[in-house]
């Protein structure tokens, strides 16, 4: 690979490389070269095979070997909480059907407390697994509080390293 390098092609690694699937690569080309470009992947988790939780951050470029550490964000979550509008305390067992209104696409319904619910809590709040960011997601009561009247639809932008929040305050019927 060092004459690729030389010549500018490229300097790569993985994420796992180093054993753990923790957002941060290091890469290194121990060869110099005038253009070079460090470029990570970031492969699905060998432990449970699915695809990373991490956002890729870009290409960086230098001049000259060495090592370059990227540095990704996690892919964001979305985290709905539901209130009694007039007490604050939390209600229990709604479902929330999920679109990425970016893509046009449904994501599917998640109720508080099922296997999709990934704080797995039947808790008045429900937390997906990781979305896409820079996508804008809209978020409808499928199954409102029981003798709940069901709240109006939110929507909702995430950003990769955060979670966006929303809380749905329903009035009692």
């Amino acid at each position: 690979m060092g004459d690729e390098i030389r010549r500018g092609t490229i300097a790569a690694a993985c994420d796992a490389d180093d054993g753990a699937n923790d957002g941060v690569t290091t890469v290194s080309s121990s060869d110099p070269c005038t253009s070079c470009r460090f470029v990570q992947s970031l492969r699905d988790d060998r432990e449970t095979g699915l695809p990373t939780e991490y956002v890729r951050e870009p290409d960086q470029l230098d001049g000259w070997g060495g090592s370059r550490v990227f540095e990704n964000l996690a892919k964001p979550r979305i985290q709905i909480k539901t209130v009694d509008a007039r007490t604050g305390k939390r209600l229990k067992g709604v479902c929330y059907g999920i679109a990425d209104l970016s893509n046009g696409g449904g994501l599917g319904i998640i109720c508080d407390g099922s296997s999709f619910d990934a704080d797995g809590a039947r808790n008045g709040t429900v937390l997906t697994k990781v979305v896409e960011p820079g996508r804008t997601y809209g978020l409808h009561q499928k199954q409102p509080p029981r003798d709940y009247r069901p709240a109006k639809d939110k929507r909702v932008t995430a950003e990769a390293g955060k979670v966006a929040a929303a809380t749905f305050k329903n009035r009692e019927r």
